[in-house]
């Protein structure tokens, strides 16, 4: 029979500490990094969003805009805000506003955010009327994951993989 010690003295354990931490570091940078590269970006308020947080020992890949776990996972059918749709079409897709341009800063009418019924009435081709069809989907539909951290977690998994 043959055996074998291995004994840490208390200087080497601290030493192999800082090493695991920076280890853990490089992991979630890693991480961050190939995140950043799948995160959808329209404005990119999602993708301004992400960060690394760190503590000694560990390390938490944080994307904090309200909406970031609705993109990762998707959604179930439901009602969604309408006015960010309304401006999605009009920035992404270039459709006209059905309001006069006096009138977009304080709602459709009179201080009042635009409502589903109002945009439901809108002339074709423009954003209003585009936007609530999109609400209209997701109410029905709900929305598909786009998974950008899941994504990063798994190729970064491959990558530390270790080999018995």
């Amino acid at each position: 029979m043959i055996t074998a010690k291995v004994k840490f003295k208390p200087a080497s354990a601290q030493n192999m500490n800082r090493e695991i931490n920076k280890f853990l570091d490089d992991i979630a940078d890693d991480i961050f990094a190939l995140s950043q590269g799948y995160v959808p970006v329209d404005e990119g308020m999602l993708k301004k969003s992400g960060h690394v947080e760190r503590k000694f020992m560990n390390k938490w890949v944080v994307y904090d805009a309200p909406y970031a776990e609705y993109v990762e996972y998707g959604t179930g059918p439901h009602w969604p805000p309408l006015q960010p749709l309304v401006d999605w079409a009009h920035r992404v897709l270039g459709l006209p506003y059905a309001r006069k341009k006096g009138e977009r800063a304080k709602g459709f009418r009179a201080g009042k955010r635009l409502g589903f019924s109002e945009a439901a009435g809108m002339r074709e081709g423009t954003a209003e009327q585009v936007g609530f069809l999109i609400a209209k989907k997701i109410a029905e539909k709900g929305t598909e994951s786009q998974p950008y951290l899941r994504r990063a977690l798994d190729e970064v998994a491959i990558k530390y993989q270790v080999r018995t």
